[in-house]
């Protein structure tokens, strides 16, 4: 414990009771597993197994994150302007494709291109990567868009709930020491303004 995170087991202990035995994000599944800022060190906080590795899945990216607020919440913030279709390519398919996609997600190949297409190749929710799984409602089985690995995955680990994703990017904020006033939100935005700029010119 302290050769990893630089804590004491006393000092985990006593951050688990603080906690009241539950996870520092979603409050609801078990506080087990450290958490850690990957740049500083510094411990943050006892989390459960999913929000542990869905800020993993996130990379502690609150930009994304905010977007996958968004996203859970039926709004997807397409790029402004023309968007160059996504230069990576596409994965050969594999035999079961259309099985899959007719069995899992009712819907056929055709569909999938179709969105595929639509999203120029890629991730709707943080437009940085190649969309490459189909992401779907997990209540109401109905598709949504198709995705990248690290966003699916990571929506999926904090559990498909708009909730418990503002609710890390919450516990972020306050591990960090940021506030929340105007000239923080001000900041923020022109920060996100900034990352948006930047994201199209690199794929324009």
């Amino acid at each position: 414990m302290r050769h990893r995170y630089g804590i004491t087991e006393a000092e985990a202990d006593r951050m688990h009771a603080e906690q009241g035995g539950l996870c520092a994000i979603c409050r609801e599944g078990e506080a087990e597993h450290v958490d850690h800022c990957h740049e500083t060190g510094r411990v943050r906080g006892l989390l459960c197994f999913n929000c542990n590795n869905g800020l993993g899945h996130f990379r502690d990216d609150l930009r994304v994150m905010d977007l996958a607020v968004l996203y859970l919440l039926g709004q997807v913030p397409w790029p402004e302007g023309d968007l160059e279709p996504c230069s990576a390519p596409r994965r050969e398919p594999a035999p079961t494709r259309s099985y899959h996609l007719t069995g899992r997600y009712r819907i056929t190949a055709a569909d999938a291109d179709r969105m595929l297409d639509r999203q120029k190749g890629w991730c709707v929710v943080c437009w940085m990567r190649p969309a490459e799984h189909v992401d779907h409602d997990h209540d109401t089985g109905g598709v949504r868009h198709a995705l990248c690995l690290p966003c699916n995955s990571g929506l999926g680990q904090f559990r498909d709930s708009a909730r418990v994703v503002e609710a890390a990017i919450h516990y972020l904020r306050e591990a960090w020491g940021e506030t929340t006033d105007e000239e923080e939100i001000a900041r923020l935005a022109a920060a996100e303004d900034e990352a948006w700029r930047g994201l199209l010119e690199a794929v324009s």
